[in-house]
Order: structure tokens, then sequence, then C-alpha cells
């Protein structure tokens, strides 16, 4: 979110790939090696954003086509049941099955209530997708908080995932 470049964050990682992305360079950003990640390899144009505004775009003329993309999806300050409300509805829209990957972002300042729900965020994510057998990277610092990659969407990208972690590639 360019609300969070600051004049001090010149030198910020983040902020100096934007400018590589911006002057057509190829980009590779690297994630940490997560649990819940699933191994593997996919290529597609890159899609998505914030997921309550994919969810609620559903069936609307700004809907996205997911065959054979790769889906980013980030959120920030919403309650666990909700988000997995979105995921079963991405999911029963068929959003979900004809992706070729998944690259879920920061999920910020999410709540819970008082009787817990019982799952992670990103176990809710895990467990609408656990059907399908395209790679899955968590963690990947884009989203709502400082620590921001910039991701160009709709161009081509590759993800790549091991015990290592997760590596996207764009080029």
């Amino acid at each position: 979110m360019p609300v969070n470049l600051q004049p001090e964050d010149d030198q910020q990682q983040g902020f100096l790939h934007l400018l590589e992305l911006l002057e057509g360079q190829d980009l590779t950003i690297n994630t940490p090696a997560n649990q819940l990640n699933r191994w593997g390899t996919a290529g597609g144009k890159l899609t998505g954003g914030n997921l309550s505004l994919l969810s609620s775009l559903i069936g609307t003329k700004y809907d996205f086509d997911p065959r054979g993309k790769i889906l980013f999806i980030e959120e920030v300050g919403e309650q666990l049941y909700h988000l997995d409300r979105m995921m079963q509805h991405l999911k029963l829209a068929g959003k979900l099955e004809q992706l070729s990957g998944l690259v879920v972002g920061q999920l910020t300042e999410m709540n819970d209530k008082p009787t817990p729900f019982g799952l992670s965020a990103n176990e809710i994510i895990m467990e609408a997708v656990q059907h399908y057998d395209y790679p899955v990277i968590f963690d990947f610092p884009s989203g709502h908080a400082h620590l921001n990659e910039p991701l160009l969407m709709g161009v081509q990208t590759h993800i790549q995932v091991n015990e290592k972690g997760g590596m996207l590639i764009r080029s």
C-alpha cells in the first residue's frame, strides 16, 4: 500500500523493488518457510488483492476470471469467521478450483470472538484449498503493513514453493 511508504523508507527493500519493477527489471521475492505452505511450482498471470473486495465483487462486471491465474489475497481487520465465509464464498463460486497457484499476503489485525473460531487465519485459508493441488505460499510480505513488497497484477508470474519457503518471480 503506498500509504506505508515514508520519506525515510527510500532504502527499504519494498521501495527499492518497486523502483526495479517500474524500470522493467525482473524481480524475485523470497518468503520464509511456513508449515502450511504447499510445495510446487506454477505460472500464470497474477490477480487478486483484498479478500473482502474480491469476495464482494463476485457476480459483478468487476469479477475476476481465475482460470490458470495465480491468486494473491490479503486482508486487514476482519473477524476469523468472516474470513472463513469469504473463503467459502470463493470456493462455492468456483474461484479456487481453477487457479494455478495461491499467494497469501499479510493478514493484519485479524480478530476472534470470545468463543474462539478454532482455526488461525492461515488454517482457514488452507482448509478452503485443501482439495486442490496447486502450490500455496503463506506470509508473503504484501498488504496492509509497513513491510510491503510490490506486485504487478495482470503480469505473467511464477511461484516456487519448497521446504526453504516460497519465491515469487516476475520476469
